[in-house]
């Protein structure tokens, strides 16, 4: 048996690969960010076992690796991952408010326009919290205020959605606005060699990546992992007007 695999570590996969819906604010990383991750990957699988052809990186028993389409930052968790069925308006509504869904639009079109593009930079990689993953660390680099963009698109969610509709946040989504981090795999298999030797030399690996995030998703995903394909997607640019009606706004989240 390897030494500090995770115990739960089979039931932490079957979430990630069993169809789980839910509702989730991201941006997906630039392509020339891609090509950087997927270095990064390629590393990881060599410290996994360097006997495993790179042109297997997406395609090993060993390690689940995010597709480079599928990478992305979490800026606010609407609504937790479930197995039961895709959402549906009713699901969200709080029906004890006097309130329409409307207003869940109109706040998006009223946040978006106002909320500046912002860097992020990734500094570290770490072993996951759920133990079997790695994940990129990183902060939002403030402007002038000292109050980020990424800061003011959380509490704008906080402030004019969350009161009135039934979300379902995770502590970050509430604190550490200038906290980011992007998942870019988990292990499947455990390695040969102890599992915790493992995770330390992945994060002896050095990591300095920034990019502009000036646009945002709203993904109805069908896994957690938000790999393709979507139940719903819509993509939202910062500083600019939302180009949908609140029809197309809803259809192409596929929110009835």
């Amino acid at each position: 048996m390897v030494q500090n695999y995770p115990e739960d570590a089979f039931e932490k996969i079957m979430k990630n690969e069993q169809k789980r819906w839910g509702l989730t604010c991201v941006s997906f990383l630039p392509h020339d960010i891609q090509d950087k991750i997927q270095k990064l990957q390629e590393t990881i699988l060599n410290c996994y076992d360097n006997r495993i052809a790179l042109e297997n990186l997406y395609n090993n028993s060993f390690i689940r690796f995010y597709q480079r389409e599928q990478l992305h930052t979490t800026h606010y968790t609407l609504t937790r991952s479930r197995p039961e069925n895709a959402y549906i308006k009713a699901d969200i509504l709080i029906k004890e408010n006097q309130i329409s869904f409307s207003n869940f639009y109109n706040a998006f079109l009223s946040i978006i326009p106002k909320i500046t593009p912002f860097r992020i930079r990734f500094t570290t990689l770490k072993q996951a919290h759920d133990g079997i993953g790695f994940v990129l660390m990183g902060k939002v680099e403030q402007d002038n205020s000292g109050i980020s963009s990424r800061e003011q698109l959380i509490k704008e969610i906080n402030s004019r959605i969350r009161p009135y509709f039934n979300l379902s946040p995770r502590k970050y989504d509430t604190k550490d606005h200038d906290i980011v981090h992007c998942y870019i795999g988990y292990v499947t298999i455990p390695p040969k060699k102890d599992f915790m030797d493992f995770a330390k030399e992945v994060e002896a690996i050095n990591v300095d990546i920034s990019y502009e995030c000036d646009e945002i998703w709203l993904i109805h995903h069908f896994y957690r992992t938000i790999r393709r394909p979507h139940e719903g997607a819509i993509k939202l640019k910062l500083n600019q007007p939302v180009p949908y009606d609140e029809a197309e706004f809803f259809e192409n989240l596929h929110l009835f």
